[in-house]
């Protein structure tokens, strides 16, 4: 038998490996079958370590794969690659030539002298010279360099083996850098891959899922682990650990396969991220092009795919050294698909991947992105100028804030350091802490940021060894890591260390610093952390706002942490020490300056006067306004859809258009949709209601679809909040945003809220019916939009503080309406299920025709003829082009001719969204939704007839409901005949048939889980409720405070915790029966001695027979 074969029958005999994978060679060391290759490593004897080194783990990146999504090597297994030299390096970005550069003089790790574009390699290392049959830990580390340099040869793999007592199994990773990896733009996203370096990060830890087995690791426990500090050719990079922070919030939290356990971060990097169209971006981008010569391409990214990579490589050295002092060009932008909103968001709101978390900081992290030898020593001119848009008052207080912090330039070292290293690890933390995952904070005093690598790699570095070279520190300090590796937690140590029981973070804010004594001796101890470092990152909240909010768990003084806010002007702006008449050497302008100035744009909003959290809601980034009368936060005007117009006249509502490179001032109520107003004639029923078209607030608009947001306190709530969306009423022709108090409701639930209050398209232009609006439009536009508000909610309402589990919709009158058609929609199968509970205040159901029945098309033909749209061959594309004005004309004639009482542009059956008549789905059970309160007014039908001309039932019964006969009619007169006189009967009819029975239908749909009430204060007329409710739209007549307290809690007691019963304040309110228990209901009333007077009643039997 050959020794070959001799190797394989002993393989196959001793040990539990696949024999298919491993095969001996000459060499002894393992060949590794990957499917689409074959690799040997080498066995390194000194350190009992295997090395694999340069594995490709994806096709070369070049050419039309050049700024594209890596993709799988290429098949070739006809020979078995010796893995025994370091890949080359990814191409480099090299430093400026200036003096005042920050990178300079700095140590240095050498890099090899040839950077080809093919680099998407990787090392693999395990203990010993053989596969472990016993699967281990896999640690990934992904090397620093500032996102323009580094390598997989820096790192020495054998040092992080050592230390974990050979427990792990090691990968080193390389990824596309500077331009390569990072260019960004609309140009990149139609016809590219954004964030291509991240993507082959993402792209070599699936490569882990796959074949680490094949080396001894355990894909199930697999750590990333980032270090922020790379030190190349003379410059000091640090996105490592940032990179650690993208995979933690990729994809919204929700990689599939989950691709790690736990994350590890030494210095968390984290400057701005814009979004990929961004001005910055899109001006980046355009540079690339300019000095590559392709500005006069039609297609400018396929002509930069042919580009020299040298002389995109020139391109990328030169942009990157035009940067300001400290800050880098080409970072990781948010691209809405792998980073799919600003990071600091998705910590926020705990879409996080990964169930645990070791977190470092060094003390000192912003010294070496000062300029130390001419530094700005006056700190309120080093503030306004990394904060240009701050006035003399902020400048001033961030002197006063740092006044005691040292030497000027120290000062200005923890501004810069504190903002783009130290305060973002905190958000990570929270982000951990605050979903019952694990966190570890260190601290390193007095260390400079990546002091501490070589700590980590004592034989990588050209330093030698640590300069605090302690046997007993060095165990210490390694064992940490290298124990959370293993067992994901530090406290199970590999070996017994000097340590001391190491806290979660969220356990009291208790940190581990790794320290040492003046006379040389270790010093590790637990620490808590320094409560006027959170202050001054809180500062940064109220101060220095540019970006999306970040709101985490609050501080021990009562605030929230926002950090996010300071990164934004620190990455692009130009130093005061150079001159701003220099020029780009292959551009037209100098890019510093111009970076620096449309920084100063960005920031400008919110930067000044204003300590309001920004929202950025990813399309667009809203500052809201601080409410102190009534504590709260208002954001009015939000824009939630697409302006309504044009061809999207009648159709479904679209995502706004991006806008982000402005913070917008959402302090001003939004222009109401196009209303139909109180008729002339004195017998028109809006005259007495103030909901109408007449009261709303400015100029109606088409293009109105605005919605308003309210939550308790001056910052965003770090406990998500119950939320109601409120839908106006107005008989869907009349209503706005503005008509409605958020402060009330807020204040009615003791803060325990977040409200949402939206318009939605009215009359002619939310609700035109017919058979041709069924083929090139949509039906119901009205309601898609409150759906598309309901799923806006969803989306983003966390970011405002709010839960999107835990929402309640909740309208009056056609608002009622439209949540009864939201309960019945799509066959109560919609999904994501967009609220969890429903409140109706007078459910308003008129006749609900199908879209193609005479009467809808009817009156489709009447807007025709009345626009002057008969003769055309397209009647639908001629609406769309009449004047918004002139329509909204003809819907005011239309509404106007309508019979008294009665509207005409409602919702209609269209056989998608309302699959059926809604009393059908209701009684078929097909409902959205788990639980409802529903309340109507005892005379709901008064203020809808005609008192000075009422007619006899039968004939009125035909008039409300035409398709009657003869005989249905005079069986309603007969059924009223005993209610009194004719107006009685005629409103008893309206009032029954288009309110309260359909409230019935509501609560026998939701059987075992609704309560219904009534509300029955004098008059009792539709809409009596509603100032009780809202008391600042109109002081209520019974303006009694236990009334008062127990008719607005019993709403906003369902709206928290989905029982009436549960309630947010005692109240006089006895216990509220489910109404399926005996047909109870609660009567809300008021005594003739006006007392208050709450009682429990039994449903009427002869309402319940006529409803039937």
């Amino acid at each position: 038998m050959t020794k070959l074969g001799i190797t394989v029958f002993v393989l196959l005999s001793s040990t539990l490996v696949d024999a298919s994978i491993y095969v001996r060679a000459s060499n002894d060391t393992p060949i590794i079958d990957l499917g689409y290759a074959k690799y040997q490593g080498a066995f390194d004897s000194a350190n009992n370590v295997t090395n694999y080194l340069g594995i490709r783990y994806a096709a070369p990146p070049t050419e039309n794969l050049r700024w594209k999504a890596p993709q799988p090597p290429a098949v070739n297994i006809s020979v078995v690659q010796l893995a025994n030299t370091q890949p080359q390096a990814c191409l480099q970005a090299n430093q400026g030539e200036s003096s005042t550069n920050p990178l300079e003089n700095l140590d240095k790790r050498a890099s090899a002298s040839a950077n080809p574009e093919d680099c998407l390699f990787l090392n693999v290392y395990f203990p010993g010279d053989t596969v472990p049959t016993e699967s281990l830990p896999t640690l990934v580390w992904i090397h620093g360099g500032g996102y323009v340099a580094g390598d997989a040869a820096s790192f020495t793999g054998s040092d992080l083996m050592r230390e974990a007592n050979n427990e792990i199994v090691l990968v080193i990773m390389q990824y596309r850098l500077g331009l390569f990896g990072f260019l960004a733009g609309s140009e990149v996203e139609e016809n590219g891959d954004l964030n291509a370096g991240l993507l082959d990060q993402d792209f070599a830890l699936r490569w882990v899922q796959t074949h680490i087995s094949k080396f001894g690791g355990d894909p199930a426990k697999v750590t990333i682990w980032g270090e922020s500090a790379g030190i190349v050719k003379n410059m000091i990079y640090h996105p490592g650990a940032g990179s650690v922070l993208q995979h933690i919030v990729a994809q919204d939290g929700r990689s599939s396969p989950q691709l790690f356990r736990g994350a590890i971060t030494s210095s968390t990097f984290l400057p701005s991220q814009y979004f990929y169209n961004d001005t910055i971006p899109e001006l980046l981008y355009s540079e690339v092009v300019s000095q590559a010569g392709c500005s006069s391409a039609n297609d400018s990214l396929m002509c930069l795919r042919a580009v020299d990579a040298t002389t995109l490589e020139a391109i990328n050295s030169h942009i990157n050294m035009e940067g300001f002092f400290g800050t880098f060009v080409f970072v990781p932008v948010v691209d809405g698909r792998f980073i799919t909103q600003r990071p600091t968001e998705a910590l926020k709101q705990g879409k996080i991947n990964g169930k645990a978390l070791l977190s470092f900081t060094n003390t000192n992290e912003g010294t070496t992105f000062v300029n130390q030898t001419d530094p700005i020593t006056n700190v309120s001119l080093y503030a306004s100028t990394l904060f240009p848009k701050f006035g003399s008052q902020q400048t001033q207080e961030t002197e006063q804030l740092y006044a005691n912090l040292g030497s000027s330039v120290q000062q200005d070292d923890l501004i810069m350091g504190e903002s783009i290293f130290v305060c973002p690890t905190y958000y990570l933390l929270n982000a951990f802490a605050a979903f019952a995952n694990s966190g570890w904070k260190v601290p390193v005093p007095p260390a400079t940021h990546g002091s501490d690598l070589v700590y980590y790699f004592t034989s990588s570095l050209s330093q030698g060894t640590p300069a605090f070279n302690n046997t007993d520190f060095l165990a210490a300090f390694q064992d940490a890591f290298m124990s959370f590796v293993v067992s994901q937690n530090p406290n199970e140590k590999i070996n017994s260390t000097i340590t001391p029981f190491w806290n979660l973070y969220s356990q009291g804010d208790t940190e581990m610093v790794f320290n040492r004594t003046v006379d040389g001796q270790p010093d590790v101890h637990v620490n808590t952390t320094n409560q006027d470092l959170l202050r001054r990152c809180e500062w940064n909240v109220y101060h220095a706002t540019s970006h999306g909010s970040f709101k985490a768990r609050k501080s021990k003084w009562g605030k929230s942490l926002d950090c996010s806010n300071i990164l934004l002007v620190l990455e692009f702006h130009h130093s005061p020490t150079q001159t701003s008449s220099r020029r780009s050497k292959g551009g037209s302008f100098d890019l510093t300056f111009i970076l620096s100035l449309l920084c100063a744009v960005v920031s400008s909003a919110g930067a000044a006067g204003n300590s309001v959290p920004v929202i950025d809601l990813g399309y667009a980034q809203y500052q809201g306004a601080f409410d102190s009368t009534n504590n709260l936060t208002n954001y009015l005007g939000i824009r939630y859809a697409a302006p309504p117009i044009g061809d999207l006249r009648w159709k479904a509502p679209q995502s706004p258009a991006i806008n982000n490179s402005v913070i917008q001032q959402a302090n001003t109520q939004p222009s109401p949709c196009f209303q139909a107003p109180p008729g002339a004639a004195s017998s028109n029923p809006y005259k007495l209601s103030k909901r109408a078209g007449a009261d709303v607030t400015g100029d109606p608009t088409e293009d109105c679809l605005f919605l308003n947001v309210y939550f308790p306190g001056d910052v965003v709530p770090t406990v998500p909040l119950p939320t109601i969306v409120w839908i106006h009423g107005g008989g869907y022709l009349g209503g706005s945003a503005a008509i409605y108090t958020g402060s009330d409701l807020i204040r009615e639930s003791k803060n325990g809220i977040v409200l949402v209050i939206i318009q939605y398209r009215l009359g002619v232009l939310g609700f035109l019916p017919g058979s041709e609006v069924k083929a090139n439009g949509a039906l119901n536009a009205g309601l898609l939009d409150q759906n598309f508000a309901l799923r806006w909610v969803h989306t983003h309402i966390s970011k405002f503080g709010g839960d999107p589990s835990k929402v309640t919709i909740w309208g009056e009158s056609a608002g009622a309406g439209s949540v009864l058609q939201h309960v019945v929609a799509q066959d109560g199968q919609t999904s994501p299920q967009l609220f969890r509970g429903a409140i109706t205040s007078s459910s308003f159901l008129p006749s609900q025709y199908m879209y193609n029945d005479s009467i809808p098309e009817r009156l489709y033909s009447e807007v025709v003829s009345q626009a002057n749209c008969s003769s055309k061959e397209d009647s639908l594309a001629c609406l769309r082009e009449v004047d918004a004005t002139d329509l909204e004309n003809i819907n005011l004639a239309i509404n106007e001719a309508g019979f008294f009482g009665l509207f005409v542009f409602v919702p209609v059956v269209d056989g998608s969204f309302i699959t059926q008549r809604p009393t059908e789905s209701l009684r078929q059970g097909k409902v959205n939704g788990k639980a409802l309160l529903s309340v109507t007014n005892t005379n709901e039908g008064v203020i809808f007839v005609n008192e000075t001309n009422p007619m006899n039932a039968s004939l009125y019964a035909s008039e409300v409901f035409p398709r009657f006969g003869p005989q249905v009619a005079n069986v309603t007169a007969r059924l009223y005949a005993p209610f009194g006189s004719l107006f009685v009967q005629d409103e008893l009819i309206m009032g029954e048939s288009i309110f309260i029975c359909p409230t019935y239908y509501l609560l026998n749909a939701f059987q075992g889980n609704a309560w219904k009430g009534e509300f029955a204060i004098p008059p009792a007329t539709h809409g009596s409720d509603v100032p009780y409710y809202f008391p600042s739209i109109e002081p209520p007549p019974f303006n009694n405070t236990d009334f008062l307290a127990a008719f607005q809690g019993a709403f906003l007691s369902f709206a928290v915790s989905q029982d009436p019963n549960e309630k947010i304040a005692q109240t006089i309110t006895p216990y509220w029966e489910l109404y399926a228990r005996g047909n109870t209901e609660m009567v809300f009333n008021q005594t003739e001695s006006n007392q208050t007077d709450i009682h429990v009643n039994t449903t009427s039997k002869y309402l319940l027979e006529r409803c039937k």
